[in-house]
């Protein structure tokens, strides 16, 4: 497993995030109630019912836990009012995807030292997915519900948890470039954990948390952590995108590459036998799995286009979707629609990905038949 630093990566913002010395500098999560409102999507898996305090590992390896700081003035509450500060709003989401990456981290060594050592878990905690997945929603909800107590958040099931939102209303700034939107239309979609496969067989480099802000069904706002390699970029249509350095690819883009798709790991024979026919020239399959992982690779140029056969969620579509638009770049479905977020009952897209940052690169494959999410649930 790699050795993750935290660097500067929050708009407007210096603070230096490093998991080891300021994690206390995140909103916590210290009761449970039915207050906020999150809605999750209830999936077909069996999980088992996780309980906080089976969330800790014998033998005195314990996760993250995340203690308010009610000291700090970073963290605005909205509670009341019926606007949002879509600067503000940016900042707290890309905290809100470093607050998850952290429990994945914890989550992902302790397992590892239990397996290093012949340590043993509690019994409803023998999953690294299921503990890793929880703690991450339940950390990356509270972060946002701290600082917006009526947002409404879009995620996957979370095993009932429900987050006490934060109560405290410190004075709201808005600085003169800012856009205020009404509370009403604003949904965020939040993914705790893509990649789950990779997360739980350490292939790291694959593993995201994804938040996103919609407007009016409109991706606005995009935020892609990397939580195993010290890397976030961060989307806002019409205002700009971050220009972290890229570290999970050590070799500088290369103009002179043949033309690259990124796909599915699993798909790629396939792939290829419904790509040929359409680019009708030399070009270079990338297979990797996990949705924010191949969108990255396509807003850092080191593919030219994303395509996607099977059903997704759109928690995890939305922030890659409106990073690609802040790059003026495009992502809509294999029937060449655009993809509307304004709907939270309405959470999975069932007509596949294309994308491309230009628009010369947006091409169908021949004979497209978009694969039922149940054959490869585990690769998007």
């Amino acid at each position: 497993m790699k050795t993750s630093r935290y660097s500067q990566i929050a708009a407007d913002k210096p603070n230096s995030y490093n998991l080891e010395t300021n994690v206390k500098d995140y909103p916590g999560y210290s009761s449970i109630t039915d207050k906020i409102s999150v809605m999750y999507e209830e999936d077909g898996a069996s999980e088992i019912a996780l309980e906080p305090q089976n969330f800790n590992v014998k033998n005195q390896i314990e996760y993250v836990d995340f203690t308010l700081n009610d000291t700090t003035n970073k963290y605005w509450t909205y509670k009341g009012l019926n606007f949002v500060s879509l600067k503000h709003l940016l900042s707290v989401c890309i905290d809100t995807a470093i607050a998850g990456g952290v429990q994945l981290q914890s989550v992902r060594r302790n397992f590892d030292l239990k397996d290093i050592w012949g340590f043993t878990t509690t019994d409803d905690t023998e999953n690294p997915v299921i503990v890793g997945r929880s703690l991450s929603l339940q950390a990356m909800s509270y972060t946002l519900s701290h600082s917006f107590p009526n947002i409404k958040l879009v995620s996957r099931k979370h095993n009932g948890y429900k987050i006490d939102p934060y109560e405290k209303g410190l004075q709201v700034i808005n600085p003169p470039d800012d856009i205020l939107v009404p509370l009403k239309n604003i949904l965020i979609w939040i993914d705790p954990l893509d990649a789950e496969y990779e997360y739980k067989n350490n292939f790291l480099e694959y593993v995201t948390t994804m938040v996103c802000v919609a407007v009016e069904g409109k991706p606005i706002i995009g935020v892609i952590h990397q939580p195993f390699e010290n890397f976030t970029k961060w989307g806002w249509v019409g205002k700009g995108i971050s220009n972290y350095s890229y570290p999970v690819a050590s070799e500088p883009s290369d103009a002179s590459r043949p033309f690259a798709v990124v796909i599915d790991a699993a798909k790629k024979t396939f792939m290829k036998m419904k790509v040929r026919p359409v680019i009708g020239r030399h070009f270079h399959m990338i297979a990797a799995n996990g949705a924010g992982y191949k969108s990255i690779q396509l807003t850092e140029g080191k593919a030219d286009t994303y395509l996607h056969m099977h059903n997704i969620k759109k928690w995890k579509m939305c922030a890659g979707n409106a990073l690609i638009n802040a790059l003026n770049g495009k992502m809509i479905t294999t029937t060449r629609k655009i993809v509307d977020y304004g709907d939270p009952s309405d959470v999975t897209n069932s007509e596949g990905i294309i994308a491309a940052l230009l628009k010369e690169n947006i091409f169908f494959p021949q004979n497209f038949d978009v694969l039922d999410d149940s054959t490869n649930n585990r690769h998007a």
